[in-house]
């Protein structure tokens, strides 16, 4: 078998020297496939991803601000019932400051605390033993306008 042709030994005689560049672009061309189908993957699932941990944050930030209006609620209710059954109606100005200043270290969630008569006029402060003279007046203050819900 000697004679002009030495491609006759070749494991595949269809393949030339001219088509290794070809099969190396379809190679590279597969693989920029599959790195643009990865980005496209990856880029759906963070974005998935990203909306189920906002969404549990939303939650979370939620719930936190329902329990933090529910402490002072409850801490503004209490003073009001004591105030209603007596004992904090008949206490000095500086008793009243100091079971103010007592009640608001349980209620971070607010500076303060007031306490106003059904007049308008302060009564007691958390924040200062003095009240200035003349006292705050809110009665003059407009209520929020109401909101009806329609169901």
């Amino acid at each position: 078998m000697t004679g002009p042709t030495a491609d006759t030994h070749s494991p595949h005689p269809h393949l030339s020297w001219r088509s290794i560049p070809w099969m190396g672009g379809l190679f590279i061309v597969a693989i920029a496939a599959l790195a643009a189908y990865d980005i496209y993957r990856n880029y759906h699932v963070a974005a998935a991803d990203t909306a189920r941990e906002l969404d549990t944050q939303a939650r979370v930030l939620a719930e936190q601000t329902a329990r933090s209006l529910q402490a002072v609620d409850l801490v503004l209710r209490h003073v009001a019932e004591q105030r209603r059954q007596g004992p904090l109606a008949v206490q000095q100005q500086g008793d009243l400051h100091a079971y103010l200043k007592n009640q608001a270290v349980g209620v971070v969630q607010s500076e303060g605390l007031l306490l106003f008569d059904a007049n308008g006029k302060l009564v007691a402060s958390s924040e200062r033993a003095e009240l200035p003279d003349p006292p705050p007046d809110v009665s003059n203050d407009r209520p929020a306008q109401s909101i009806t819900l329609a169901t």
